[in-house]
């Protein structure tokens, strides 16, 4: 499911959340994944994106999931930290080849209960 976030006049980023067979990884017959969360550049950094993962939090409890989770590129620590200070934690890891590189996405987890 896709949710979009409009500030000023514009669509400022997106959310793509994920329940049941439509999760990309086994992690909880009762979580949430967020699959993406994204914000235009012109709109960082001023609280949005905290705002789009308390909507994923909110719809989460909403549908009655126990557990919100998602991955995150292992180089990318403005996202790591971003999600640290909303209380997931890594639990395992995703490794998946782009092109001819090896990357590996952390995966994170909270408990919405």
């Amino acid at each position: 499911m896709f949710y979009f976030l409009k500030a000023d006049g514009e669509v400022a980023g997106y959310l793509k959340l994920d329940v049941d067979d439509a999760q990309n990884e086994e992690v909880d017959p009762n979580g949430l994944e967020i699959e993406r969360i994204y914000l235009r550049k012109s709109f960082q950094h001023r609280g949005l994106g905290k705002q789009l993962f308390e909507f994923a939090e909110e719809k989460g409890r909403e549908w009655g999931k126990s557990v919100l989770w998602l991955g995150v590129w292992e180089h990318n620590e403005n996202a790591k930290n971003f999600y640290a200070s909303r209380g997931l934690t890594r639990f395992s890891e995703h490794v998946f080849v782009l092109g001819d590189d090896r990357q590996t996405d952390f995966l994170l987890k909270k408990a919405l209960v």
